[in-house]
């Protein structure tokens, strides 16, 4: 562990590309599980639990996912509370693949706001850069986080802060008549506002999933 911690402080740390295997999922698709190696998860979460508290104080409270303290019974609690004062008009949207669609463009211009250490962006661009090896072929691409990394939550949840989280809050919210509600967990979000968020996405490289949002 120490070595591994030697070669993350100095830079020779090679990211692996994620091995890429496919499940069958009940709509008769394939879903790709990405398999890091066990040094590079360790790797991840030494980052995360470097990034995690300068993005707590960031994040809004709209956001569930994957973040200390919160979980997917607060996020239909807030739902729930938001039915129940009255908001009656509902948008359930899920973003396809995002995972796999994160700008990496866009995701860095994100991450140049507040981090700035050179370890930590170094490592991040690494991982980025890795690639996912799939039956044997390696494949990089601009986009997506690392498959199945420690990392990649985070990450996402920084994407969405600043595409949708702040959008809503800061330019959504004080336009629209009445009161409105965004509920994020992940890449599903549940909210009350004009269709316009089909647009907003778009901007940054992302698409609503046709079949999962109504």
């Amino acid at each position: 562990m120490w070595d591994l911690l030697g070669r993350i402080k100095s830079g020779s740390y090679k990211a692996p590309p994620v091995r890429r295997h496919s499940i069958p999922k009940a709509d008769g698709t394939m879903r790709p599980l990405g398999i890091p190696t066990f040094e590079d998860k360790a790797a991840q979460r030494a980052i995360v639990m470097l990034m995690e508290p300068v993005y707590e104080a960031d994040l809004l409270p709209c956001s569930h996912g994957f973040r200390p303290g919160r979980s997917a019974h607060d996020a239909l609690n807030a739902v729930r509370d938001g039915a129940m004062s009255g908001k009656r008009w509902v948008m359930d949207a899920d973003i396809s693949k995002y995972f796999d669609t994160i700008s990496h463009t866009h995701l860095r211009g994100f991450l140049d706001q507040r981090i700035k250490d050179g370890v930590i962006r170094r490592m991040l661009d690494k991982w980025l850069k890795a690639g996912v090896r799939d039956e044997g072929v390696l494949q990089r691409t601009g986009k997506g986080t690392p498959p199945g990394g420690v990392i990649s939550p985070l990450l996402a949840n920084v994407f969405l802060h600043h595409v949708l989280d702040q959008w809503f809050e800061q330019e959504v919210q004080r336009r629209l008549p009445g009161d409105s509600l965004l509920v994020r967990y992940a890449d599903a979000a549940v909210m009350l506002f004009e269709n316009v968020l089909g647009k907003r996405l778009g901007r940054y490289g992302l698409q609503l999933h046709p079949d999962t949002t109504r």
